[in-house]
């Protein structure tokens, strides 16, 4: 699970589950599709603020990211995924469940901690205070022993440094408009099959959030050509 750093800004998961809630949805594909727009607004709120941390911000990148494959997948019935693209789209909705399920447990706990009397015992053994009595196997030697043991284990998960390096180049939505603006600007109409053309996965993705969002923004229109058989994408 996502652990809260500060105090201004909770974890992916908690946000996520904050925008369904709020649409009154349950937990779908289709409602994590919805959502998709509020979340990566909510992302670009935390990339201008310099006091949200660096792993924070990546979680939550990760997040958006899974959430653009899943709305991509909705706009587009016939993309194929990979299977661990898929196995992604199933552990963030099994992880999203579980999170509610404890969120939920959360507060009944809280509700239960703010009662006065929240241990119960025998009355003639409330009289007496908490003793420690560990077993008689116990001994000094023992609990130095594992001691030890605890922290020599915690030194070689310490020493243990994974890294891994991204070749692949980042480009985010707001380039892939520009670019697609540009583009449009010398040629006027363009069609979205050339546009996939030769393209990997991810960068059709993006392309077609591009237009979408340019429809929205008004700056495109989409039309069917119906000799060609295919949608063109025309500038306003």
């Amino acid at each position: 699970m996502f652990n809260v750093a500060t105090v201004n800004y909770s974890g992916p998961l908690e946000k996520l589950l904050e925008l369904i809630e709020a649409q009154k949805l349950d937990i779908t594909r289709i409602s994590l599709a919805q959502v998709t727009g509020d979340f990566l607004a909510y992302v670009e709120t935390l990339q201008k603020k310099r006091a949200v941390e660096p792993k924070i911000l990546a979680d939550f990148i990760a997040t958006a990211a899974k959430l653009i494959l899943i709305k991509s997948k909705i706009l587009l019935p016939n993309l194929k995924l990979a299977s661990d693209e898929e196995e992604e789209i199933k552990t963030l909705e099994s992880r999203l469940i579980l999170y509610k399920q404890l969120k939920n447990v959360g507060i009944a706990l809280r509700s239960i901690t703010k009662k006065d009397e929240i241990i119960y015992a025998r009355e003639y053994l409330k009289s007496i205070g908490p003793i420690f009595y560990p077993s008689q196997t116990i001994t000094v030697a023992t609990l130095d022993g594992t001691i030890k043991k605890i922290l020599g284990a915690i030194a070689q998960v310490r020493d243990v440094k994974e890294t891994k390096s991204v070749a692949r180049e980042l480009r985010n939505l707001e380039d892939t408009m520009q670019e697609l603006l540009q583009q449009l600007n010398t040629t006027t109409t363009s069609s979205l099959t050339k546009m996939f053309a030769g393209k990997e996965r991810n960068e059709i993705v993006l392309l077609f959030l591009a237009v979408l969002h340019l429809i929205k923004l008004q700056h495109v229109t989409l039309q069917n050509h119906e000799t060609e058989g295919t949608m063109i994408v025309k500038s306003i």
